[in-house]
Order: C-alpha cells, then structure tokens, then sequence
C-alpha cells in the first residue's frame, strides 16, 4: 500500500471523513454547510492528525455535515461556512470564515490551545443556531 491509499484509509478509517476534496478544477454543484481547511493537511504526522480528530470531533457534527480538504484544494467548492486551520491566523476575517490554529502550530505552542477552542466555539455556536 503507498503513502496515498495510507493516508486515504487513515482519513476514513480514523477520521471518519466520508469524502475529500482533491480535484480543484471541478468545482461541485452542491453547497457545503461547512468545509475544513486545514493548512498542509497531506504533510500531517499521526499527532498532526490525531489532535485535528479531536477537533473535529469537539465541533459535535454529523460527518455528512462537512468536507475536509487541504487549503491548496478548495478552489471553487460552494460552501456555507468555513473553518481555515492556519499555522498562524491573520485580522482578515469575512463573515462566515473562521481560523483557528492548526493541530500543526498547537503541538509547537499549547498555551495557543485555549485560543483555538474559543476560535471553535464560535462555529458551535453558529451551527447551533
């Protein structure tokens, strides 16, 4: 088994994902509720991946709810809400666009956890609605 069916039966084994967005240049018809962008996602060690676990899983969401997708690879994707895992978040927010910091940038500075389950709360919040 090569690296790539690895990582594909981590993400849906593990993770749970029920589809991932790999081909940029065939946006989809369908509107997301919420996409997961994570910063890097394909470079992410077993501790990267196991922390992003347990974030998704804080958010309390069915699976079929949202997509998770490397922030290179969502060009085009139609969705309701965005979570953008960034190694370092910037001001730039637009309205249904949360960043959190990502499980990569948390294992380096946990004193950055706090901020990051703030950051998720929000989206709880706004899905809870």
């Amino acid at each position: 088994m090569d690296e790539r069916e690895k990582y594909f039966e981590f993400v849906t084994g593990v993770l749970g994902i029920k589809s991932i967005l790999l081909d940029s240049t065939e946006p989809t018809q369908e509107t997301i509720p919420l996409l997961l962008l994570v910063e890097g996602l394909a470079g992410y060690t077993k501790e990267e991946n196991e922390l992003l676990t347990k974030m998704i899983a804080a958010l309390k969401m069915d699976s079929e709810m949202y997509r998770l997708a490397d922030l290179q690879q969502a060009g085009g994707v139609k969705r309701a809400y965005t979570v953008e895992f960034l190694d370092q978040t910037t001001a730039t927010l637009t309205e249904n666009v949360q960043q959190v910091f990502s499980p990569r940038t948390l294992l380096k500075k946990p004193a950055l956890k706090k901020q990051a389950w703030d950051d998720l709360q929000k989206v709880i919040r706004h899905f809870s609605r």
